[in-house]
């Protein structure tokens, strides 16, 4: 109703919704159909009428609704083909005038071209957020973004295009998933599986792999043994077909992990050790941001140290177990990180360490929580209470413990579980 008794100054409200809850004079003055006199002096009244707030002057100043709904409903109140037109119209001139807005915040582009009804430039420039995201390890955001290029695919027509295109896109939200609602999700397995059709749909072996180990972890995680070692098996084929020695690590990681849940700790060892030895810090820090989130050097050492302790060597668990740690913060993956320093309270709670453990586990809760890592999430208070039971707080612990279990299993998560 306040918009209405302003009709001069509802098209610049309006053109200020386009922008967002906040925008730069300067941006706005670049869309405005209008001369500058007359922008400023609506500006000016919006201020006055308290629609808006501002900061600083012009050309320089920033502006904010006061309220979300404002700006709401002077969105609302375009007609959706003149919404379309100022979307299209402000992407244009963030990819000519602003490159450096287009290259930093993908994501900005991304929702003007969505708006616009330019659905092929807004999946591509989704994708580009959700793997920006994914480098910075805010797996999160990344999710968001990959899921809203994902919507915005399906607005398109089938072509060998589009298929690559949402290919990409679920392999890059499968490892984001993994991280944010645990490895045993659904909508994880949805991922790699809807990935490993569009595969074969392009008959695209070259990006198989990454396919086939997303989906080996998820049943790995979720217990279904016979289907993990099926695809070990494929994995150890591909790497040795291709005789590519980074996938040739990855496979050694998925034969290493099944075999040791699968109590085979010889082998288990075995393929562990050969991760281990074939690992460079800077060749493979990377991989983490398409296998599962995980740094397959830190992971390898911590799953040594639990193999070396069950086969009777406890100082050479501890020895693994301390490797591992600095590695973890060499290669700044903050999953790994606090996956890592639950892997190592683990060997802790196996030697009696309490006061160790109680350190590595309350940084993994808390790095857990900022981040929201589902499965650490679980296993951090069920290692906490073990603590807590061990120093003669047996009531505590158990709550934390039940805690714990009640988490974890939400994830969807059966191996380490009766």
């Amino acid at each position: 109703a306040r918009l209405d008794r302003l009709p001069k100054l509802r098209e610049v409200a309006q053109l200020g919704a386009v922008l967002g809850r906040e925008f730069d004079y300067e941006m706005l003055r670049a869309i405005a159909p209008m001369d500058e006199p007359r922008l400023q002096d609506g500006l000016s009244q919006l201020v006055e009428a308290e629609l808006l707030y501002q900061r600083g002057v012009p050309p320089r100043a920033k502006y904010s609704f006061k309220h979300a709904l404002i700006q709401d409903a002077a969105y609302q109140s375009l007609l959706k083909r003149t919404r379309e037109q100022c979307h299209r119209q402000v992407a244009d001139i963030l990819e000519t005038r602003f490159p450096e807005t287009a290259e930093t915040q993908p994501e900005l582009l991304a929702h003007h071209h969505t708006e616009a009804n330019s659905p092929q430039t807004a999946v591509e420039y989704w994708l580009k957020a959700g793997q920006q995201a994914i480098h910075r390890y805010a797996d999160r955001e990344a999710a968001g973004h990959l899921e809203r290029g994902l919507g915005v695919l399906h607005t398109l027509t089938d072509s060998p295009q589009r298929a690559r295109l949402e290919l990409t896109l679920q392999t890059s939200l499968g490892p984001a998933l993994m991280a944010t609602k645990g490895y045993a999700a659904p909508a994880v397995g949805e991922a790699y599986r809807r990935a490993r059709e569009l595969c074969q749909e392009l008959k695209d072996i070259t990006r198989l792999f990454p396919v086939l180990w997303g989906l080996w972890m998820y049943h790995l995680v979720r217990a279904e043994h016979e289907a993990a070692n099926e695809l070990t098996k494929q994995l150890l084929g591909v790497a040795q077909t291709t005789g590519d020695p980074e996938l040739a690590l990855e496979a050694d990681f998925a034969a290493g992990l099944s075999a040791f849940y699968c109590g085979e700790l010889l082998s288990a060892r075995k393929h562990l050790e050969q991760v281990v030895s074939a690992y460079d810090p800077e060749q493979h820090k990377g991989l983490g941001s398409t296998y599962g989130g995980l740094d397959p050097c830190v992971c390898c050492l911590e799953y040594l140290a639990w193999t070396l302790w069950l086969l009777g060597y406890p100082d050479q668990a501890l020895k693994r177990a301390d490797d591992a740690q600095p590695l973890a913060k060499q290669v700044a993956n903050l999953y790994t990180q606090a996956r890592s320093l639950y892997w190592d309270s683990l060997v802790r709670q196996f030697t009696g360490q309490w006061d160790v453990l109680r350190e590595r586990i309350e940084v993994a809760i808390s790095m857990a929580t900022e981040h929201g890592f589902a499965l650490v999430l679980g296993v951090g208070p069920i290692m906490r209470g073990w603590a807590l039971v061990a120093e003669g707080q047996a009531e505590e612990g158990i709550r934390q413990i039940s805690q714990g279990l009640e988490r974890y299993r939400a994830t969807g998560t059966g191996f380490q579980l009766p």
